[in-house]
């Protein structure tokens, strides 16, 4: 659900940005910060699965000994 979310949300960022006027530098604006919020919820399920799965792993290896 993750990886389509962030697919999903880049398009539409990629599509409203196209034709969005440049912008001088500063503070990101909401749909900047909406556009890399897929991104940044993408890798944190990642690492939660992987903490997830080393915790079941451990919990295996502890039951079998």
């Amino acid at each position: 659900m993750f990886l389509a979310y962030a697919v999903v949300n880049f398009v539409i960022f990629f599509i409203f940005s196209i034709n969005a006027p440049r912008k001088p530098p500063g503070p990101m604006t909401p749909q900047e910060v909406r556009g890399f919020s897929g991104h940044w919820m993408l890798f944190y399920a990642a690492s939660g699965a992987m903490y997830l799965a080393a915790l079941y792993r451990s919990q295996e290896n502890a039951s079998v000994t």
